[in-house]
């Protein structure tokens, strides 16, 4: 998410230096697979193995950690690893959002979308920093189609709970009257 050779990055901090630049895009990318495996766990909970969690969060946390406190030559060797690690945990959170449509989850069907393009847009950049195609950098414009998906997730959980609410709001109400009806007719026979 900090890349050294993004010129935006570059813009803003024209004087960072370098230990610090790839401690930044190392750290932001190490930080990344954790964060999606919370998302994901919120947002299908039934879905997400409770013991393939904890394990991304430890996984990806240490390695974050490794990158704060270890010279930049030690975290940097584990890069091959982490991007093992990160297709891997990419290939689960695909299975986790088809086993969410599977089970009709509210707006899994756009998440699988967004997981496709970020996954396939990840295998591109990981080849493309090994030179072994000659396409660029992609992961950047997926996420903002993730980001899509993840706010179209929302609005469909969000319409869903508005139209629970209202139908709620009018069974109350009905219920309301049936028993005021109840309560009068009842009042009306102990006058009687």
């Amino acid at each position: 998410l900090f890349y050294q050779d993004d010129i935006l990055l570059l813009q803003f901090l024209p004087e960072i230096n370098y230990n610090l630049s790839r401690r930044l895009e190392y750290g932001s990318f190490y930080l990344v697979i954790p964060l999606f495996a919370i998302f994901l766990r919120l947002a299908f909970p039934k879905e997400v193995k409770r013991f393939l969690f904890h394990v991304i969060l430890t996984v990806g946390f240490i390695c974050a950690a490794m990158v704060a406190v270890t010279p930049t030559l030690f975290f940097s060797s584990t890069l091959d690893f982490y991007q093992s690690f990160t297709v891997l945990t990419i290939l689960y959170g695909f299975f986790i959002i088809v086993s969410a449509v599977v089970h009709k989850r509210n707006g899994a069907n756009f998440l699988l979308v967004g997981i496709s393009i970020i996954f396939v847009a990840t295998i591109n950049d990981m080849l493309y920093s090994r030179h072994l195609l000659q396409t660029g950098y992609f992961v950047k414009y997926a996420l903002v189609i993730m980001i899509i998906s993840q706010s179209l997730l929302i609005i469909s959980r969000l319409t869903t709970a508005f139209k629970l609410n209202r139908e709620l709001s009018q069974n109350l109400e009905n219920k309301v009257e049936e028993r005021t009806v109840d309560l009068n007719n009842t009042v009306e026979q102990l006058k009687v």
